[in-house]
């Protein structure tokens, strides 16, 4: 065995040592080296392709147009792919297409002029990108279509998006939603609390609830439930903030509506009952009438008969002005019963 390998040998062994596939051709297009890489890659033995046109690789178009590049380079020195890097498609010994990095460089030695190709396989990277590219359009279109009014903030709580359904809750487009903060869009009252949520967000809590009224583009109060939740990165640190805003304009006017409607009940039922006790209402005010009546005439009599005695007069008065006031609490009582008020709650 010769010690030393020829040209040829070296060449051979360092292009089959390559991982990817590496084709040399001459300045006519016919292979010349095909490496064990573009073997298992594309399904052909170097035997099989020695001499033939790389075309031979290539799926249409690429098949049909490439000589004419080929040509035009040698001719012209303009390169069509020549020393600059391509995403290319090529085609296997049973037919499937496949995606390639494709760079294409010239090479001379010893008198021998051609182009050598190296190529990577970029299938499972193609397969990759386009799980990446539906995974993203899926949530795109879940975020844009779901119901309820959703953004998207970034750590520090400014908005990067805002669903259709944001857009029709507050009135303001995307564009106009984004860079804002959500107490720009809020009542200041409700400043403090969002900001102290979103604060808490970002450092301890997953998610936070508050209820916060927003202004409608048209000037319109929206009562809302803001629920925000936090997305990290595998550090921990927040990466944006969903939020999810939640119409409660609707449950705030029937709240209210029932709570009118608990405060006339509240009246009626006072109103019945003091139509139930008209009659011992009666006899608390006839008490007090009677016996203001049985004084004042007493004292009359005794001033009438010149029998006076003023200890007798005093005490009759004192009685009389003592039934009066008994009869105005009374009516005070009965006038507060009646009145319309809103019910107060206490715990008993």
């Amino acid at each position: 065995m010769p010690l030393h390998r020829t040209s040829e040998d070296r060449l051979g062994a360092l292009l089959n040592a390559a991982v990817d596939p590496v084709i040399l051709i001459d300045r006519l297009g016919r292979i010349t080296h095909f490496n064990r890489a573009a073997e298992l890659a594309f399904g052909y033995t170097a035997f099989e392709v020695a001499g033939k046109n790389v075309s031979l690789l290539m799926p249409p178009p690429y098949r049909e147009q490439h000589d004419g590049y080929l040509q035009q380079y040698l001719e012209t020195g303009e390169p069509h792919i020549i020393g600059i890097g391509r995403e290319v498609n090529a085609r296997r010994r049973n037919g499937e297409n496949f995606p390639v990095e494709l760079s294409v460089g010239e090479f001379s030695s010893n008198g021998e002029h051609g182009f050598v190709g190296l190529l990577r396989d970029i299938t499972l990277r193609k397969q990759n990108e386009e799980e990446i590219r539906r995974t993203t359009e899926e949530l795109r279109l879940i975020f844009e279509s779901t119901p309820t009014a959703a953004t998207i903030t970034d750590a520090n709580g400014r908005i990067i998006n805002a669903n259709r359904a944001c857009e029709a809750l507050l009135g303001y487009s995307s564009a106009e939603l984004c860079g804002r903060l959500h107490t720009d869009l809020t009542l200041e009252d409700d400043h403090d609390a969002i900001r102290d949520g979103f604060n808490r967000l970002t450092t301890e809590y997953e998610a936070f609830h508050q209820e916060v009224r927003y202004l409608t583009r048209g000037g319109h109060m929206l009562y809302a439930l803001l629920n925000a939740g936090v997305a990290r990165d595998a550090q921990g640190q927040a990466l944006m903030i969903i939020c999810e805003i939640i119409d409660r304009s609707a449950l705030f006017a029937a709240e209210r509506e029932a709570e009118l409607m608990r405060n006339e009940l509240a009246h009626v039922s006072r109103i019945s009952t003091l139509g139930e006790m008209i009659s011992s209402i009666a006899h608390e005010i006839n008490q007090p009438i009677a016996a203001i009546s049985t004084y004042a005439s007493a004292a009359r009599r005794l001033v009438g008969e010149g029998m006076a005695d003023p200890d007798e007069i005093i005490s009759a008065l004192e009685k009389i002005y003592a039934q009066a006031q008994r009869s105005g609490q009374v009516i005070r009582s009965l006038r507060s019963l009646a009145s319309k008020r809103d019910a107060v709650r206490e715990q008993v």
